[in-house]
């Protein structure tokens, strides 16, 4: 993808976990009272397991783990969404979703580029924190604060890294204060730069970014320049392209360990999470979780379900690959414009749209090549027009 195209594309309580020895036996949280104690199970049983190991297969709902008394990595960590959220009084309605939402994610986490980024935190971290962002964004300026309180109070236990994700067309000033924070970092002085960038938010001017660069002894030039600032640019087009295939839709969004934190976020939200992932069992095998989604696959009664376990099937290049194709397929439905891709991200899909993109990834899947994959989809492409 080019350049071009990869820019222009587009609280005050602190709820603490149980840290007994029982608790780490248990998927129950021990912290809920009688009455969240009985919401939690209505809402587990509305969970389907999301435990791959084949042993827990005998499970249907995350509540039958639960009397089970049977615990994996995904069913400790949902479960603590859960608990979370009905201490919180959240709808039970709302914490299901939310909770099949973070299921889904922990079926396939996000593999980010991490190398030559902003980090705050050890390597050795329980929670490698990624998160996406744009310096002109208001609610980007509250994350930052959350990060900042976070990387305060785990020091040992959060890995803070930040990618950018400039909102181009809403904020005009985001780009380029994405690239002079590009070059800040390579004068290792991001943090220093990310920090007075939102606090000066209001004041994000050409200017502004200008006088910024000056104090890092850095010119226009140096920065904004076709030749000289490619490999700004390039991070920044990489960081955007990790986040679109990551189904990435605002900022500023949360991954921890991969998984894109659902549900909004709180300095408490995420420093739950983080005692979570500290407690939670190891996570299984790429082995066995790949099966598993297999075995997801051959259970999923609808197209929807069924591509997005597709799509957690590929490889990171397939995904590259399958997005691309899409890209070059126009979207078959009546009266919409656009690509095949386009239509899909956008949800404005009809009955032919979501078949077509997953043969497009069963052939990925299959080794088929670009072209043979191209021939064949424009072919039923043309024919279901000529049908009509």
């Amino acid at each position: 993808m080019s350049l071009k195209s990869a820019f222009f594309a587009t609280c005050p309580i602190f709820l603490f976990l149980a840290t007994s020895c029982a608790a780490q036996n248990h998927v129950l949280p021990d912290n809920l009272n009688d009455t969240q104690t009985k919401a939690f199970h209505r809402i587990a049983q509305n969970i389907p397991n999301p435990c791959p190991e084949e042993k827990y297969q005998a499970y249907t709902t995350l509540a039958d783990l639960v009397d089970g008394d049977q615990v994996c990595h995904e069913s400790w960590l949902v479960s603590e969404t859960v608990s979370f959220f009905v201490m919180a009084g959240y709808d039970e309605d709302e914490i299901a979703t939310i909770a099949n939402a973070e299921a889904r994610n922990l079926a396939a986490p996000a593999v980010f580029t991490i190398d030559n980024r902003p980090k705050k935190g050890p390597d050795t971290a329980a929670a490698k924190i990624v998160v996406f962002s744009d310096f002109q964004c208001p609610f980007c300026s509250r994350g930052a604060t959350t990060f900042e309180k976070i990387a305060t109070q785990y020091p040992d236990d959060a890995q803070l890294i930040f990618k950018h994700y400039p909102l181009i067309e809403m904020h005009p000033e985001a780009l380029p204060a994405a690239m002079c924070a590009v070059f800040a970092h390579n004068k290792g002085k991001f943090w220093e730069t990310h920090d007075d960038f939102f606090a000066h938010q209001s004041e994000l001017s050409p200017n502004y970014i200008v006088k910024t660069l000056e104090s890092l002894d850095g010119k226009i030039e140096d920065v904004f320049n076709a030749e000289t600032g490619h490999d700004y640019a390039a991070v920044i087009a990489q960081d955007m392209e990790e986040a679109r295939i990551a189904h990435v839709r605002g900022t500023p969004t949360f991954f921890v360990n991969g998984v894109m934190l659902e549900g909004g976020l709180s300095p408490a939200r995420l420093a739950h999470r983080i005692e979570a992932e500290k407690m939670a069992p190891p996570r299984a095998s790429d082995e066995v979780r790949a099966k598993a989604r297999k075995r997801m696959l051959e259970k999923c009664p609808y197209a929807s379900e069924k591509l997005t376990v597709l799509y957690q099937l590929l490889t990171d290049d397939g995904k590259l690959k399958s997005i691309d194709i899409a890209n070059a397929i126009p979207c078959p439905c009546p009266n919409t414009n656009g690509t095949l891709h386009e239509c899909l991200a956008l949800n404005t899909t009809c009955d032919q749209a979501q078949p077509l993109m997953m043969r497009i990834m069963q052939r990925i899947n299959e080794g088929t090549s670009d072209d043979a994959i191209m021939d064949e989809i424009m072919h039923i492409f043309i024919d279901a027009r000529m049908k009509k």
